[in-house]
Formats: structure tokens, C-alpha cells, sequence
């Protein structure tokens, strides 16, 4: 799988925010933004560290990654980027690697029907099945 500039960018600015670097990552943010917002204009329209607290705030057991956060910024910031991917890469199946590396529930309202549909973060439909060809070389299939 190849990354385009983008992914990688905010795969770095992820990278800078676990090691809690968080200038790099703002920087690499604001890249990231600068390409992206029509009308961009480098000297009022920086997303600043206060931003990303008050626009990306933590919500409790929301990101429940097999490894623990150093604090509530670090996820503000992790937040602020999940965002900008899910809207950068909105047809590409992205996200679905941030929902399983951060065990996030999926959440879809149907304004049809006017129901909520929600996949909890520990359903076993969320297991991609081993093919049926491994499964015949006797691999174990995932429990669904």
C-alpha cells in the first residue's frame, strides 16, 4: 500500500503527537490545513495548541487503544487528527484502520427510519474473516 503526501503527513503529525511533541505536530497540522482550506491565509488561519483543546475535547472511553495515553492533550490532539483524516480520506476505507487501532464504536444515524445503529467496539463482526482458501489449508478462522 502506498501513502499519498497527505496520509503521511498525518501519519508524522500522529507520530509527533504520541511522542508528545506537540509543536512538530501543529506544525505538520497546519500544513496539512494550509492545502487544504480554500482561501487559506498563513498569518490568521494557524490552528494553535488552544485550538486543538477546545475544538477536539476528550470524551471518556471514547479511544481505547491497546496502549494508555500520557494525558487528555495527547488525545485532544490524537482527536484532531483522526478528524482530519476521516474527512480527507472519506472514500478510501482509511478509517477503518483508525477504528481498529483506536477501538472506536461506530456510529450511524438512518434520518429514513429515524434510528441509531451503533457497532460497539468489541463486536466480533468487526473481524475481517480469513479467507476460505487458508481456511482449507487449516487455518483457524476468526470468531464472528
Amino acid at each position: 500500500m502506498l501513502f499519498g503526501n497527505d496520509e503521511a503527513l498525518l501519519n508524522r503529525a500522529e507520530a509527533y503527537a504520541m511522542q508528545e511533541d506537540y509543536a512538530n505536530c501543529l506544525n505538520d497540522l497546519n500544513v496539512f490545513l494550509s492545502k487544504k482550506t480554500e482561501g487559506y491565509n498563513s498569518g490568521t488561519d494557524i490552528l494553535t495548541e488552544d485550538m486543538v483543546l477546545n475544538m477536539f475535547p476528550v470524551t471518556p472511553g471514547e479511544l481505547t487503544p491497546f496502549y494508555t495515553f500520557k494525558d487528555d492533550k495527547q488525545i485532544s490532539f490524537i482527536n484532531a487528527i483522526l478528524k482530519f483524516r476521516q474527512k480527507e480520506f472519506y472514500h478510501e476505507g482509511v478509517r477503518w484502520f483508525d477504528v481498529r487501532r483506536f477501538n472506536i464504536a461506530i456510529k450511524r444515524y438512518y434520518r429514513k427510519d429515524d434510528i441509531d445503529v451503533e457497532l460497539p467496539k468489541d463486536d466480533l463482526r468487526r473481524q475481517l474473516q480469513v479467507p476460505e482458501s487458508a481456511i482449507n489449508f487449516g487455518l483457524t478462522p476468526n470468531p464472528r
